[in-house]
């Protein structure tokens, strides 16, 4: 990354005009550039542009399947 390119980023992303003049990012400005910046992902976009994790069962289902094993567990059988 070249030295325009980091200025650029704190002229977009710094709001106070004393830290822009001295080419700064405050701890707002980071936190700007890190949630709004397209040069940040936190989640991969591979991941979100395909399907990652396919789920067949509804979740009704499971949440019977172990409710019902959490009353039962502690029956014994003879």
């Amino acid at each position: 990354m070249s030295l325009d390119d980091c200025r650029q980023i704190v002229d977009e992303f710094e709001p106070s005009p004393a830290r822009r003049a001295v080419c700064q990012l405050s701890p707002e400005g980071f936190s700007r550039f890190f949630m709004f910046s397209d040069m940040v992902n936190v989640v991969d976009v591979a991941k979100m542009e395909s399907v990652y994790q396919v789920q067949n069962a509804l979740f009704s289902l499971l949440f019977t399947f172990f409710y019902s094993w959490n009353i039962f567990k502690n029956i014994t059988l003879y």
